[in-house]
């Protein structure tokens, strides 16, 4: 059966589909899908989240700032996107969490560097439903730190 771009699951009379000036992110667009050889839907959301990932290229950093106090944690936003968290804090700090992207969010080769402008006496560095490798002892002032994603062994290796 050849693919008609009319044709949509539950709408079996191969009626033309109405045009729409706004779209949302849970609106559904119609795709064919060359795995399962049939047509299917997709969110606006999920499709967009997947264009960005073909034109995101691998140099390409999301800027992530926060001005964290002693005791607070810093949670890199949920994406596939690399990340350069640079903290602000107004003096120095005893401690701080850094939660990075969990499983189901970060991908393969995913790179996180943080810096901070200010000595942090211990960071804990975590991720939900990975592992992370390379504890941080003292994180020191202008001292780059970075983390990057292996998907095979769902861990976040230290490597600087």
């Amino acid at each position: 059966m050849s693919w008609n771009p009319y044709y949509l699951s539950g709408l079996n009379n191969g009626a033309q589909l109405p045009w729409s000036p706004t779209v949302s992110g849970n609106d559904l667009i119609p795709l064919y899908s060359q795995q399962s050889g049939i047509p299917m839907y997709a969110t606006m959301s999920t499709f967009a989240a997947y264009i960005q990932t073909l034109l995101n290229p691998a140099n390409y950093f999301l800027d992530v700032y926060a001005t964290p106090l002693t005791g607070q944690t810093v949670n890199c936003p949920s994406n596939s996107t690399n990340q350069w968290v640079i903290l602000t804090p107004v003096g120095a700090l005893a401690n701080l969490a850094l939660v990075l992207p969990g499983l189901g969010f970060a991908i393969e080769g995913q790179v996180v560097q943080l810096v901070s402008t200010q000595t942090i006496s211990a960071l804990s560095v975590t991720a939900p439903g990975c592992t992370v490798s390379g504890p941080v002892a003292v994180f020191g002032a202008g001292n780059p730190l970075s983390y990057r994603y292996n998907q095979v062994l769902n861990i976040w290796f230290r490597v600087s």
